[in-house]
This record gives structure tokens, C-alpha cells and sequence, in this order.
């Protein structure tokens, strides 16, 4: 009624009369447009609205604060003050923020990107957590056949730049003989060469596989990786074929999956014996008395320095002598065998050496009527991490 009273006392003001008709006309218009202002008021409070074009609100929200987006037909918010409610991002698989400012959540690997100097950010992960890229879980890769091994199902590891997480839905036979997804990544099985082992997975759909290479990525190498396929980790393992191309069995004893230790399935040569073929002897009868280089890379990989040493010294026509095996590079005599006076030989067992970056360790006998043998028993791994 404040409103028609001012209307009257401008009419009267002017001089002119007040028709009642009239009066009524405004009054009733008045009472329209309230409730009118009513009705949107509480469809922006209690139920849903749906905004095409570009829409101010004096009363309920902040002016400008919604308008379309010409480029995907969206809604961008500037500012929006929320009371006991939330807002739910719509689930985009693989989604990835192209413009500052821009948030969103990828579905596929469960994660909120947010986009700020032109940099995507990630907000919240349900693995393991961001920027966790020693996060390894799951059952160590075990040893299949002459040309496989096994990665069992639930395996995860952060990726390569720790952005995502890549598990395996289902168990895996990673085979030499097969190439792309599942094999290896390219050319064709070779002999007495090294294998590194990759977890690979799709962003836009989350698929996850495996594969061998050649290439080790902690030494700058860079693997093929199956097409479709964006993102990858290299495992702390590498595996050995032999002369005939078969990979030299072993299984992952302790230590999975920091600085795991692996170990041979082979023949250990006892001392002062004539090697077989495939056996893992690097020193047969070494009588230098000055250290003398003994390479190891036939058995340690290059993302290994510490090798897991068999062997010992032998009796040719005296005892009491010793053996002696170090780092190269090293000034001391790190590790000593002893062959006991009136004993032919003196055996150890799983000790473990330190080797440089080239996997060498040097070795020397104080006489050069005693022999020493040097078998690999196996490798921690060391540098991937």
C-alpha cells in the first residue's frame, strides 16, 4: 500500500484526480509482480533451474555470476556462495583442463583437475596420493616360462610423472614371444639381453597392460608404448635371456618393490669346478695378485650396484692364503674369503658386493697358488625407484 499512497499523493500533487479504477489497476499489477518475485525466489531455493543464454539476479545471486559458455554450451561460475549444499562436478573420462581457471573431475583416474597458470593442478586422488610415485603395491612379477613371466591382477603403481595411478584389473602373461600390449614393445626376442618391465594404461577409457623393452628409462632410454596407450612405469626388475634366448629363471626373494632382491633359479658351480653352459660364473680360477677387473653385467643389470656373490678360494699347492674382492674405484679391501691352513677350499655364500656404475667389482689373491671362483647368485635392485 506504501507504493499506491505515493502514486496518489503524485497525482494530487499535479493537480490531477485519482480514478478509482485506476487505482485498483496498480494495485493489482503490484501484487503480480511480488509474486511473481516470489516464485523465483523459491525455485532458486528449493528446486532446480535450468540457465540457457546469459542471466542476471538482483536478489538471489550475485549479478554476473553465471553465463553460457559459447565454446562447449556450459556455465561458468565466477563466484557462488553456497549454504549446507555442494556442487557436483559432472564425470568426465580422461578429463583434462584446457583454460585457466577451468576445474573438472576425470573419471577415469579419479581425479579433480584444476587448471591455474596454465598448469593442470590435481585436487583430490583416490589411489595412492598425489605426487606418491613410490607408491608400488601388490604381488612381486614371478617367473612363467623360458619366455613369460606373471603380473597378478591388483598390481599398482604410480605413473612415470605421478599424475595417475595404474593398476591391473586381471592377471598377466608378459611374454617375449608376442609384441605390442602384453609383449614386448618392439623388434623380436634376442639373446643374452636385458628386459625392463612396464605397467602401461589408457587414460581415456583406463585399460592398463604391460609390456617389455630393451630400453631402461632411468638411463634416459624411452620404450615404445602400445598405441592408445599415454602413460607408464617402469618396475624395479629387469630379466636376463641366456645364450638360447630363454629367460633366465629367478624369482623376487625380499624386499618387494623397494630395493627388491632378486635371485637365481640356476645351478650355483661349486668351487674349483668346470663350468656348464648357462651357469652364472663370472671368476673361474682367478689366481691375479694384484685387483684386477671382473665384469658382472652378464647378471647385474644396469639398474642394480650391489651383486649378490657365491664362490671362494681354493687350495692349488698351499693354504692359508686369501682372496679379496672390492668395488672398482674403492681403496680397501672390502670383502675377504680365507682358505684355512690344512683345507683344500673355503666356500661363501650370498654375500653381498657393492659394484660401480658399470656393474665391475675387482678381486685379488695374496698368492697366486690359490685360485678363487666367483659365481652371481643375484642383484638388488638399486636404481629405479
Amino acid at each position: 500500500m506504501t507504493q499506491i499512497s505515493r502514486l496518489k499523493q503524485a497525482e494530487i500533487a499535479n493537480g490531477n484526480l485519482i480514478n478509482a479504477d485506476d487505482l485498483d489497476s496498480e494495485f493489482n499489477q503490484l501484487v503480480t509482480e511480488s509474486n511473481s518475485q516470489d516464485t523465483r525466489l523459491t525455485s532458486l531455493e528449493s528446486g532446480t533451474m535450468t540457465i540457457t543464454g546469459t542471466k542476471s539476479f538482483s536478489a538471489a545471486i550475485k549479478a554476473d555470476t553465471l553465463e553460457e559458455r559459447t565454446t562447449d554450451a556450459g556455465v561458468s561460475i565466477e563466484t557462488v556462495l553456497l549454504k549446507d549444499g555442494s556442487v557436483r562436478l559432472a564425470q568426465t573420462p580422461g578429463f583434462l583442463c584446457s583454460t585457466n581457471g577451468e576445474i573438472g573431475y576425470d573419471s577415469t583416474n579419479h581425479i579433480y583437475r584444476l587448471r591455474v597458470n596454465s598448469a593442470s593442478k590435481y585436487l583430490v586422488h583416490e589411489g595412492n596420493p598425489v605426487l606418491y610415485k613410490h607408491g608400488i603395491t601388490g604381488v612381486a612379477p614371478l617367473y612363467d616360462t623360458s619366455s613369460a613371466i606373471k603380473l597378478k591382477s591388483g598390481l599398482r603403481a604410480r605413473n612415470s610423472t605421478n599424475q595417475t595411478d595404474i593398476e591391473l584389473a586381471a592377471d598377466i602373461t608378459l611374454s617375449l614371444d608376442s609384441s605390442g600390449l602384453n609383449g614386448l614393445d618392439t623388434g623380436t626376442k634376442a639373446a643374452s639381453t636385458w628386459y625392463y618391465v612396464y605397467l602401461v594404461k589408457r587414460s581415456v577409457d583406463g585399460t592398463t597392460g604391460a609390456v617389455f623393452s630393451t630400453a631402461n628409462e632411468v638411463s634416459g632410454g624411452s620404450i615404445t608404448i602400445p598405441t592408445g596407450y599415454d602413460t607408464k612405469r617402469q618396475l624395479p626388475l629387469a630379466i636376463r635371456t641366456d645364450a638360447s634366448s630363454n629367460i633366465v629363471p629367478f624369482y623376487i626373494s625380499t624386499g618387494w618393490p623397494y630395493r627388491p632382491s632378486i635371485k637365481y633359479r640356476v645351478s650355483i658351480l661349486p668351487i674349483n669346478q668346470t663350468p656348464a653352459t648357462g651357469q652364472p660364473i663370472v671368476l673361474d680360477g682367478g689366481t691375479a695378485s694384484t685387483y684386477t677387473d671382473v665384469s658382472l653385467a652378464n647378471f647385474v643389470p644396469p639398474i642394480s650396484t650391489q651383486a649378490i656373490l657365491r664362490g671362494g678360494v681354493y687350495q692349488i699347492s698351499a693354504s692359508g692364503k686369501f682372496g679379496y674382492i672390492r668395488k672398482k674405484g674403492s681403496s680397501i679391501d672390502e670383502f675377504v674369503v680365507q682358505n684355512l691352513t690344512g683345507r683344500t677350499s673355503t666356500e661363501y655364500e650370498a654375500e653381498i658386493v657393492e659394484t660401480d656404475a658399470s656393474q665391475i667389482i675387482q678381486y685379488r689373491m695374496t698368492d697366486t697358488t690359490s685360485g678363487m671362483d666367483i659365481n652371481v647368485a643375484g642383484y638388488i635392485v638399486t636404481e629405479v625407484t
